[in-house]
């Protein structure tokens, strides 16, 4: 368990006199809150002089000397430190000096380089001792974290101590709440079905240094994996540097495949900072689960995503008795910033937007959108404002962009790209400029397009015409190893034709194979788990079956000779079952697993035939299905 120290400083106003009976002046100390704009992390202003009028009180011109010490923001402790001052230059009289600085070390001691500011408090001529006693105070109702108690008042018996009865004021610099962080195992159950890790954050309000369950904030449950690998959670305290300005908590997340209560490099799956806040308060997030990711979404406004795999589920699908209004295309992505997915539908006329009430249940959000009918649409962030945008390509009829204001609701970007037959759109960083491009099939011999975003989301032709293939589909990754996105495009009537892209966004011919396939569609992924992209191609004839490719490595494809039993338009590699490698949604609708080789199958499934889409629709850590109007929640 690791501990964030935080300060806060209680402000005091001390007085020490001179005055013994004689006509010598007062010498007083005040000390107030400084202001926020001089500290930013709090602080407090002291005040030396003498009270020329005798009342008691050090008026504003009566200040001899002003000394600003400010709180720090990494959770250092404020130090202040009261030491005898003998006569000379800086009290003729003698007195105290009273050093203060950041405990920058912690080994509970004001270094010489740690002193920050330095103040005297004299004695008055021929007057009593102005004493100023600092003593540890523990934890309780002055100071909840304990801290230092600050006596002052004047040694009116000249003994050298400040008695009782001498002391005039009492203050209290106190430690701040600690935030807490704990980690324990999770046995299998609802959280987690394998059993796992359960992390939980929160502020020790009551100082006792344990972490009670009215003083929880946040709980995250990192889960065991089906073959019962131990998932390992470390939590350590993290210094002030570029990782968190300010400190706060390094979170390592990984498999612990040996089993021997560490993570080594190659154990490590993900590593993210909970950092402190500028005045050394940890900050609280809420988390979300969406699919492979936890959202954590923190109340100063930011949000992290951790990586942490899919709930571990049988790939068993149920319809959830919903009907949807679709028929031509669709694509799931958070449209409205929620943190789960909506849905939209590309139809013969005006599209529609699905939105998620967070549980799978979808509703019509009102909008129609365009009038024509659509072929492909893909989802992205265009015009680079952190939403996800539109492009919708037409099968005759000009393709069009529309924008998203954040709230999933979409405007024509008001471009108008010439006319084309084009069938499908995918959307990457071709060009390796940070925005995402896009690359067009077309059908009936016209060329496939590349159009490259000049980052607000206006796409310029890039000039380039590829092929004269009838394109029936096209899918982006990098099939040749070298960093960039390369595509293949399903060719129909023929098969496919990959395009190797030069790093810059140009494209020339690769690998193809132009037979007698009906190919309709193709999706990209590793597949047997060597490391490269691998091709699963949908054929509709019904005379031949779904066709897998396999990549050597560079780009090169050999037909595995597996055939997916089914004809059809439609294929989707997903991660079903939750066991680490991609499954197979073919058209019929099948359900094809994986056995992380490369060799399907049959779950035995017969689902809705149509278009497809994936995605943790309710939010519990699996993927679930939307196919053609119905959507199928995976248990």
């Amino acid at each position: 368990m690791n501990r964030i120290n935080i300060f806060l400083l209680l402000f005091i106003t001390t007085a020490c006199t001179g005055n013994d009976g004689k006509s010598s002046l007062q010498q007083l100390v005040s000390v107030s809150e400084a202001d926020q704009l001089e500290c930013p992390d709090g602080g407090y202003v002291l005040n030396t002089g003498l009270d020329t009028d005798n009342n008691g009180t050090l008026d504003a011109s009566e200040i001899l000397t002003e000394t600003v010490v400010c709180n720090g923001s990494a959770g250092a402790e404020v130090l202040l430190m009261s030491t005898p001052e003998p006569n000379g230059v800086n009290c003729p009289e003698g007195g105290q000096r009273v050093d203060s600085g950041l405990d920058a070390n912690k080994n509970g001691v004001l270094d010489n380089d740690e002193i920050s500011n330095t103040t005297y408090v004299c004695n008055g001529e021929n007057g009593a001792e102005g004493l100023l006693v600092i003593t540890p105070e523990p934890s309780g109702d002055n100071c909840p974290g304990g801290g230092q108690r600050v006596d002052s008042g004047l040694d009116t018996n000249k003994n050298g101590i400040l008695d009782n009865e001498e002391i005039l004021n009492t203050g209290y610099v106190c430690n701040g709440i600690s935030t807490l962080l704990t980690s324990s195992v999770e046995d299998p159950g609802d959280n987690c079905s394998q059993g796992g890790e359960k992390i939980t954050s929160g502020q020790d309000t009551n100082a006792n240094g344990i972490l009670e369950e009215s003083e929880t904030a946040t709980t995250l449950y990192i889960c065991n994996g089906t073959d019962g690998t131990d998932t390992l959670t470390i939590a350590t305290s993290e210094a002030p540097g570029d990782n968190c300005s300010n400190g706060g908590q390094k979170i390592d997340i990984g498999q612990d495949l040996d089993s021997d209560g560490s993570l080594s490099s190659t154990e490590l799956l993900r590593t993210f900072y909970i950092c402190n806040g500028l005045d050394g308060e940890s900050k609280v997030c809420a988390q979300i689960r969406v699919g492979e990711d936890i959202i954590l979404i923190c109340d100063d406004g930011t949000q992290e995503a951790i990586h942490v795999g899919l709930q571990p589920s049988s790939g068993t699908f149920v319809n959830s008795g919903q009907t949807l209004t679709v028929d031509l295309d669709i694509a799931l992505g958070d449209l409205d910033g929620d943190g789960d997915l909506d849905l939209y539908v590309a139809r013969t006329g005006a599209d529609l937007v699905y939105l998620n009430n967070g549980n799978g249940v979808f509703y019509d959000s009102g909008q129609s959108i365009g009038a024509n009918s659509c072929t492909d649409v893909k989802l992205g962030d265009l015009d680079g404002d952190g939403d996800l945008d539109v492009f919708i390509t037409q099968g005759w009829g000009s393709n069009e962009v529309w924008y998203n204001d954040g709230n999933g609701q979409f405007t024509f970007s008001s471009q108008i790209f010439p006319f084309s037959p084009s069938s499908s759109v995918a959307l990457g960083d071709l060009d390796g400029d940070g925005d995402l491009d896009a690359f067009v099939s077309n059908a009936i011999n016209v060329p496939e397009a590349v159009w490259f975003n000049d980052g607000t989301g206006f796409f310029v032709d890039s000039g380039q015409s590829l092929g004269s293939n009838f394109g029936s589909h096209v899918a982006l990754a990098d099939l040749d190893e070298d960093g960039d996105l390369d595509a293949m495009v399903a060719v129909d009537g023929k098969g496919y034709a990959v395009w190797i892209n030069d790093g810059n966004g140009f494209f020339t011919a690769g690998d193809s194979l132009l037979t007698s396939i009906s190919a309709t569609k193709v999706a990209l992924g590793d597949v047997d788990g060597d490391g490269d992209v691998d091709a699963v191609i949908a054929v509709n004839n019904g005379a031949q079956q779904g066709r897998l490719f396999l990549n050597d490595g560079a780009g090169n494809f050999t037909d595995s000779g597996h055939l997916l039993g089914v004809s059809g338009l439609n294929v989707t590699l997903a991660d079903l079952d939750g066991d680490g490698d991609l499954d197979i949604i073919h058209s019929g609708t099948k359900i094809l697993l994986n056995d992380g080789s490369g060799v399907f199958t049959d779950s035995g499934q017969i689902l809705t035939n149509g278009v497809q889409a994936v995605g943790d629709l309710d939010s519990d850590g699996d993927l679930d299905l939307v196919l053609e109007t119905r959507v199928w929640f995976n248990d």
